[in-house]
């Protein structure tokens, strides 16, 4: 019913876009997957987080979790974060989509590279 709704607007988004901007944020999430991207880490995740909010991911959510009382919370609510873990003690990103996530990115590099697989 949500995809019908947003199709039946296109032709006036075409028109001018700028006059139905809710209409066009909540599109994203029913045209495109949602993606995650899941940052763990004991320490300094800035690196990770800095690659990760390179990309214009309109329809993404970023979390940043550690193995503590909030890994716990989330993995209650989240099914998805219950398996993302840091590799070898390393601030570690998990880039999934539609809550099934890829292969574990352990630099900023292999992070930047899974988005941009993402977004072409």
């Amino acid at each position: 019913m949500a995809r019908i709704t947003a199709e039946a607007f296109i032709p006036d988004l075409v028109k001018s876009s700028i006059s139905m901007p809710a209409l066009i944020d909540s599109s994203l999430y029913i045209f495109r997957k949602p993606v995650q991207i899941v940052i763990d880490s004991n320490g300094d995740s800035r690196e990770m987080a800095s690659a990760a909010n390179g990309f214009l991911l309109p329809n993404r959510l970023l979390l940043h979790a550690g193995s503590g009382p909030s890994q716990e919370f989330l993995g209650r609510r989240l099914n998805f974060i219950r398996g993302t873990r840091p590799i070898d003690g390393e601030s570690t990103a998990y880039v999934c989509e539609d809550f099934v996530c890829q292969i574990p990115a352990r630099s900023p590099q292999e992070l930047r590279s899974q988005l941009e697989n993402l977004i072409k």
